[in-house]
């Protein structure tokens, strides 16, 4: 293992990429421990975290030694360690937890790209051939799995929603339809945002069920009807807008185009569809995009858009795009309406 500093040897320098393998899967192992949550007490002994989260001692030392390195403890002395502001946001349903995120990627996630090359070499999803089936019907078929994965959108989304919603003006009164809106984070934001507003969420049924609950501690329950289904066959019709935000991106093109006519069968003449998106610059893709594209690829089949590229799918779909909108966060909110030519 070398270490993590820069080199001006190439060889050298590949070898720090390579082995960077090593601190996502110690990281993991940290979180899904949940010695985050022992150490907002203070710092503390290896030995009496080893007897709290159930861990060898000497592992545990080693591990957190490992980790001290790169900032997610701090070594407090005589063999003590504590926390630091990264190892908070690994603490259990924390306000900014990103605790359920770390442990996605460090189960299915990590295991899913150990199997890359098969992507690259046949251009399908390494999760289904990994797990035998895809990412949806895994999480379908595994409870637990997928209410982890469910945590984690809505420790990547939540934060991001109010600015969202802020960027758009809203009409004062209608329905709002949140397509694939899992268990009703946006939605809720933007039914706080405009009381007048009512709202309807539809998602698979296995993953709304834990819908009302939330719904419910948002204040918003008795505004807003929960619909399952699948977006591929029908989507509700009759709203005034319509949202599709972070579901593109998890499809290929042709699954996407599909997506996007059935918003469009549903759509009113009137209505408006409201895209989110990270879209991709047409060149020079940031390190973060390239690999999250990637991502998309080997868990499945997905893919970024440019904008030009999501403008044609508009056009397969029967919509006009009318304008892209900055949100403040890495979304970019995409307007559409029905083209009446066509």
């Amino acid at each position: 293992m070398t270490e993590t500093t820069a080199s001006t040897d190439p060889a050298e320098a590949l070898l720090q990429v390579m082995t960077a393998y090593v601190v996502p899967q110690a990281l993991y192992a940290f979180a899904a421990l949940g010695v985050a949550d022992c150490l907002i007490e203070g710092p503390q002994q290896t030995e009496t975290l080893a007897g709290r989260v159930g861990a060898d001692p000497s592992a545990l030392a080693r591990l957190l030694r490992a980790l001290s390195t790169v900032g997610i403890v701090a070594e407090a002395g005589d063999g003590a360690y504590a926390e630091t502001p990264l190892s908070r946001c690994l603490v259990r349903d924390a306000p900014g937890s990103v605790r359920a995120s770390v442990l996605v990627a460090g189960e299915q996630h990590y295991r899913a790209w150990g199997e890359l090359l098969y992507s690259v070499r046949t251009g399908a999803p390494a999760f289904e051939h990994v797990f035998g089936r895809s990412c949806y019907d895994y999480l379908a078929a595994h409870p637990e799995a997928g209410e982890l994965f469910d945590r984690s959108m809505r420790e990547t989304g939540e934060p991001q929603w109010d600015r969202l919603v802020a960027s758009y003006e809203f009409p004062a009164s209608g329905t709002v339809v949140d397509v694939g809106g899992g268990h009703g984070a946006l939605l809720a934001a933007v039914l706080r945002a405009h009381p007048g507003l009512r709202g309807v969420l539809f998602d698979l049924p296995t993953v709304i069920e834990g819908a009302r609950a939330y719904l419910a501690g948002a204040g918003v329950a008795e505004r807003c009807r929960i619909v399952g289904g699948s977006f591929f066959d029908a989507v509700p019709s009759g709203g005034d807008v319509y949202l599709l935000v972070r579901t593109l991106l998890n499809w290929s093109s042709e699954q996407a185009a599909l997506i996007l006519r059935r918003c469009r069968e549903a759509m009113p003449p009137g209505s408006r569809l409201l895209v989110g998106e990270p879209l991709l610059p047409p060149r020079t893709v940031p390190f973060s995009d390239a690999f999250n594209d990637l991502n998309l690829l080997v868990l499945g089949g997905g893919q970024m858009l440019t904008e030009a590229e999501l403008a044609r799918l508009f056009t397969r779909a029967r919509l006009r795009l009318t304008r892209v909108l900055p949100t403040g966060t890495r979304l970019k909110l995409v307007e559409g309406v029905t083209d009446e030519s066509r």
